[in-house]
């Protein structure tokens, strides 16, 4: 007799799959921490929302008693114009706002001399 217990080809797939996202996530953690720049960053964010995608489709196969719909992920990413985040939530569209500006202020020689000085080992 089966032990009730056991487990299904699905839950299987569905351990697999947040343990992607667990090693995902955990990476993300790490880039922000060690200050990787953003464009590093977001697209591992959004590998990651896409993993977490493809587990709320399994809600099909396993249903939920809570619908997952209201923590659905933001349709918007928006970095930088924070007026732009600002006219997104007036508009009820679901939206994260990442406050990132270049370095340096978007100055090139400036960026320049950074990049200079972080190739020669003076920038820490």
């Amino acid at each position: 007799m089966e032990s009730a217990h056991r487990e299904t080809e699905t839950q299987r797939d569905l351990r697999d799959r947040l343990r992607k996202v667990e090693g995902q996530v955990r990476g993300i953690q790490r880039m922000v921490e060690e200050r990787r720049p953003w464009e590093d960053i977001i697209p591992q964010l959004l590998a990651a929302r896409t993993a977490l995608d493809k587990l709320s489709a399994a809600e099909q196969a396993w249903p939920s008693p809570v619908p997952l719909e209201p923590f659905a992920f933001p349709a918007v990413i928006n970095v930088g114009l924070e007026t732009f985040f600002d006219s997104l939530v007036a508009q009820g569209a679901p939206a994260v706002h990442v406050d990132w500006r270049p370095p340096a202020g978007g100055d090139e020689r400036l960026m320049g001399i950074l990049a200079k000085m972080k190739r020669t080992g003076q920038a820490r």
